[in-house]
């Protein structure tokens, strides 16, 4: 049975018809990004091979580097422990790691799977948005200004009760059908 997704005759730098599309709906643009080892190694030395072709999202200012995108999510780390008056060997412990290991979190020198997130947010009671939206803001909104108002809504609504979240979702549902009236 043949693969769709796979062709022989296909050139490996051609980007197949339904990705590139896929792509150009989303304006999403080719980057080349050198591969961004799970473990750094000695200075200047690293795992991984060469430079790959990535499809991104620009940002309000362009593309960020892979590199960058980990700068900015080790500096989330560092300043999140520190918001906690915790010292880099008192939170490594609440992770049953190293102190080593958590500080080659916060300085970009090892990377964080997402389940070692998910664990540091319950730890720091933090909401799932609170990385992303420090590290790309551009996910949240078209404009940096409504990026910085969906995520001051997000971090409102994170901290709402539950009972005062499901009546602001019930207000939310009766504006959309409101708006599909007047459209129609």
């Amino acid at each position: 049975m043949e693969d769709k997704d796979v062709s022989n005759q296909q050139d490996d730098n051609q980007l197949p018809e339904t990705a590139r599309l896929f792509a150009e709906e989303r304006g999403l643009v080719p980057t080349v990004e050198a591969n961004i080892p799970k473990q750094k190694k000695a200075e200047g030395e690293t795992e991984g091979g060469a430079p790959k072709t990535v499809y991104r999202m620009p940002g309000f200012d362009g593309i960020t580097s892979l590199p960058d995108l980990e700068e900015r999510i080790s500096e989330f780390l560092h300043s999140s422990r520190e918001k906690a008056n915790l010292s880099q060997r008192d939170f490594a412990k609440l992770l049953d790691i190293t102190a080593q290991v958590w500080g080659r979190y916060e300085r970009a020198k090892s990377s964080l799977d997402v389940s070692r997130l998910i664990v540091i947010s319950e730890i720091l009671g933090l909401s799932p948005t609170s990385l992303l939206s420090q590290t790309a803001p551009h996910l949240f909104g078209q404009s940096q200004q409504g990026a910085a108002a969906r995520i001051e809504l997000y971090e409102r609504i994170h901290a709402l009760p539950d009972e005062l979240c499901l009546n602001l979702l019930e207000m939310v549902k009766q504006i959309e059908r409101l708006q599909k009236g007047i459209a129609h």
